[in-house]
């Protein structure tokens, strides 16, 4: 880096174009832009000269058509409309005079860009590292908005998910993000399904939440082995025990009582998993089974830190094991708690999308998982989106990952800090009241609504009420990383118009999107190359719209 740090800016756009010469298949012309930025920076401003190249820079960057237009086509038509060639070049085309002006902050950003991720393509490194300095960069897909300010709604899952989605037939009242191309959601699976951006509509059937409001996920399922299932099981996974079989009886059969979920991660999995990789340490040189065991634990942890890709592996193997035992002749049946009865008998109903949707749908914001915190506490307290006007209004409450984790960090020390606060006053009235569950109806405004809070919410200092309401004005004003659409009901892939998947991704996964009906599946093998494909759903893409112009959320019938 500290070389590259010494290289003039001029110079460092130069060797960037050699760099990237070779990556894509473009036009000779149009190469020698990025070869010599000079030249292309001339040939855009008429200093000098150069039929051969003054028709791709002026369609690209929009400046006026001369005589002896001569590259791609003569009216830029075939540019325009996304020549599979010459779009990547767009971006370098629109990046480079604007790299002139500002080379500092940019170059600089290019230096970032291409020395974390020298294999990026030449779309990635000049579209990723000019969007933060997109003032002269407009959308080509959004009218009036920056390039990497477009927003899309996504929805990210691992291979595993995919294939319970494959089980079920769906996706049941799924949590949809509503992020910026620049700053996509990342995390949940790298998996990402790209919506229709009708998705996006606010409705009574489409809630939006202007931040992640911790909305329920899906009901725990049961999992039930019938007795083939079960013979099948003990056969397959005491094998890699050996002599310390006998000893593995009782925990196989606390795992078969719900059999997907317990066999996660499991030491009995990683046994058999290792066994099958040839990986399993020799049961034989052990004397006690305990022994035994822990090596088994220790020798799967020593992998997965030596090789990122090793637990990877062993999810995805993992994710198969109850169409194993189905393909073996057994049976599961997957199973909803739904309490007990006046009796205290257990209650179930069959686990199909159906009866998730209904466990799933209208149920309040703020609900998933119980561990309290700032997001959950926000979740609970964050407005809706009731139009699209709300929607794009919000907008710039959107912002990178990076700038979030700061506001973030500063949210959760004012939570810590005045629940302790409000736990030391609770204390004092020696109440049995929760913490969390008061803050929560202090930051609602329904504190006085309910009996047993009314009397403690009156005497509390008003010191602290204000304290607690400014935190709760301020948890909805937080910036976020996304919004998050809940529709309320089942989602099938092939409404979704593509999905970004990693270059490794399994045979199985691919077809499962392919047969769901997913339109355009693209692979990607960095975090930029990823960015950069999010280009060719530009249809769904909708930002700002200027009033009177026939542009709504979803954005003009002209789109290119």
């Amino acid at each position: 880096m500290a070389l590259l740090d010494d290289i003039r800016k001029s110079e460092y756009l130069s060797l960037l174009g050699d760099k990237l010469q070779g990556l894509l298949d473009v036009p000779t012309t149009a190469s020698r832009f990025l070869v010599n930025p000079t030249a292309f920076i001339d040939a855009t401003t008429g200093k000098t000269a150069m039929p051969m190249q003054k028709g791709f820079a002026e369609g690209a960057t929009g400046l006026p058509q001369r005589e002896n237009l001569t590259v791609l086509d003569p009216n830029n038509r075939a540019y325009m409309e996304g020549y599979s060639q010459g779009e990547p070049f767009s971006y370098a085309a629109m990046a480079l005079p604007f790299a002139s002006a500002g080379a500092n902050k940019l170059s600089d950003k290019l230096v970032q860009t291409i020395t974390k991720n020298p294999s990026a393509t030449a779309m990635n490194v000049i579209d990723y590292a000019s969007m933060p300095f997109g003032n002269a960069i407009q959308s080509k897909y959004v009218p009036n908005v920056k390039a990497g300010e477009e927003m899309l709604v996504t929805h990210n899952l691992s291979q595993d998910k995919l294939y319970g989605v494959d089980r079920l037939g769906g996706l049941p009242v799924p949590s949809l993000a509503i992020s910026k191309t620049g700053n996509p959601l990342e995390g949940f699976g790298d998996i990402t399904l790209i919506g229709n951006k009708s998705l996006a509509q606010p409705s009574r059937n489409n809630p939006i939440f202007a931040a992640d409001a911790y909305t329920v996920t899906k009901p725990n399922i049961y999992t039930k082995l019938d007795k083939a299932g079960e013979e099948y099981v003990f056969k397959k996974y005491l094998e890699p025990f050996g002599k310390f079989a006998d000893e593995m009886t009782s925990e196989i059969n606390q795992i078969n009582k719900n059999f997907v979920k317990n066999m996660e991660f499991s030491t009995v999995s990683k046994a058999r998993y290792l066994y099958e990789k040839g990986l399993l340490p020799d049961p034989n040189s052990f004397e006690k089974g305990s022994d035994f065991r822990r090596a088994v634990r220790q020798t799967y942890d020593d992998l997965s830190y030596n090789n990122p890709n090793f637990s990877k592996e062993y999810w995805d193997w993992d994710a198969m094991v109850a169409d194993d035992v189905v393909n073996a002749g057994g049976n599961i049946d997957y199973k909803i708690f739904k309490g007990y009865t006046n009796t205290g008998r257990e209650r179930y109903a069959p686990a199909d999308i159906e009866n998730i949707v209904k466990e799933m749908s209208g149920k309040t914001q703020g609900k998933e998982g119980n561990i309290p915190t700032a997001g959950a506490l926000r979740g609970a307290i964050t407005p809706r989106l009731k139009t699209e006007k709300d929607v794009l209004k919000a907008r710039d409450k959107i912002v990178s990952k990076e700038e979030f984790e700061n506001v973030k960090e500063n949210l959760n020390n004012e939570y810590s800090a005045i629940t302790d606060d409000l736990y030391d006053y609770l204390k004092k009235k020696n109440s049995g009241v929760d913490v969390q569950t008061f803050l929560q109806e202090i930051a609602l405004g329904t504190a006085n609504k309910y009996e047993y809070s009314a009397n403690l919410y009156k005497e509390m200092p008003d010191s602290l009420k204000n304290r607690i309401s400014s935190y709760a004005g301020d948890l909805k004003k937080m910036p976020t990383e996304y919004f998050e659409a809940k529709p309320q009901r089942a989602l099938s892939l092939s409404e979704f118009e593509g999905a970004l998947v990693p270059s490794d991704i399994s045979q199985r996964a691919l077809d499962i999107l392919e047969k769901g009906g997913v339109k355009d599946i693209l692979k990607y093998a960095t975090p930029e190359e990823k960015i950069g494909l999010l280009g060719r759903f530009g249809k769904q893409m909708f930002g700002i719209a200027p009033v009177g112009l026939g542009y709504g959320l979803l954005g003009s019938d002209t789109e290119q």
